[in-house]
């Protein structure tokens, strides 16, 4: 309680021996007080560095990779088994195009289960089979429970 007295009246500007006669305490105590906080704020202050510092060490490597990444996916070419797909024909079937939109993805992050209380990681090739399984599973029910339409 007192502390935060000490260090309440040293944001005002009042000096060590002012506080320390307002407070009806020993001046080598103020001054203590007064210090600690100096240095947890900079034992907090170095720390918060360190924090960001990595923090833009792991941005810079994500960027780096997903760049990488997009270079190699740019130059791909899809395997020789890759056949296109080709609709069921039916008897009067009515001719639709299906869209399927997809956004919002975050694709390009990395996060660790230990984030997410150990649920799962998440990264580059996570968000591809996700995508891709999306695209199988809609495929899948256009032309399985849709009868009667052609896509």
């Amino acid at each position: 309680m007192l502390k935060n007295k000490i260090l309440e009246l040293a944001k005002q500007g009042l000096s060590t021996s002012e506080i320390a006669k307002k407070l009806n305490c020993d001046s080598r105590y103020v001054r203590r007080v007064k210090n600690s906080n100096h240095e947890n704020e900079l034992i907090y202050l170095r720390t918060e560095n360190q924090r960001l510092r990595a923090e833009l060490e792991k941005r810079k490597q994500s960027e780096a990779l997903f760049s990488k990444i997009e270079e190699v996916i740019l130059e791909y070419i899809p395997p020789a088994y890759y056949t296109e797909y080709t609709p069921v024909k039916r008897k009067s079937s009515i001719k639709e195009t299906a869209v399927l939109v997809i956004s919002d993805m975050h694709a390009d992050q990395n996060i660790k289960s230990e984030r997410v209380q150990q649920f799962e990681d998440y990264n580059f090739n996570e968000a591809c089979k996700r995508a891709q399984r999306i695209v199988d599973v809609t495929i899948s029910h256009l032309t399985e429970n849709l009868q009667g339409y052609n896509f």
